[in-house]
């Protein structure tokens, strides 16, 4: 059996989580040999705008991702109710809210001026803290209705 809203929601979690790091990816590309400092930010070269402009539009989808699984998720724990404790594990509605959050924050940026490297590292740290918490739940959740079994037994 199949929790279509839980996994609804991780694959939004999941899209999300990627598309983040593809705007990483893009910024990578920059050449941070031909960018100029000021108090207005870190600017780069006319020609490496695109790239910035490829990591804000990856940022933007990664928000909306995040924010669509906590909305899914959210939904899905109100008409579980009670009846459904593992929900609170299964579905992560804090953490997909806070990376959310988190990743709104950066989405403001583009055009010619870089993001502040605190401002990324702050967002992959949270990543990898929900990375982390998403994986032990899942470990958790293993034999229960609608997870896979923790010892599964080979076919022959």
């Amino acid at each position: 059996m199949v929790n279509q809203s839980k996994s609804t929601a991780d694959a939004a979690a999941l899209l999300g989580v990627s598309e983040f790091y593809r705007g990483v990816a893009a910024l990578e590309l920059v050449d941070m040999n031909r960018v100029t400092a000021s108090n207005a930010g870190v600017a780069v070269a006319a020609d490496d705008r695109t790239m910035v402009a490829e990591a804000a539009s990856h940022f933007r989808a990664a928000a909306e991702a995040l924010s669509r699984a906590a909305d899914v998720c959210s939904r899905s724990r109100s008409k579980a109710g009670k009846e459904a404790p593992a929900m609170l594990l299964d579905c992560d509605l804090a953490g997909f809210g806070r990376l959310s959050e988190i990743l709104g924050r950066i989405v403001g940026s583009g055009g010619a001026t870089l993001l502040a490297p605190e401002k990324l590292q702050a967002a992959m740290n949270a990543i990898n803290d929900e990375l982390a918490f998403w994986k032990l739940s899942a470990q958790a959740l293993r034999g229960m209705p609608g997870h896979p079994p923790a010892n599964p037994k080979p076919r022959r």
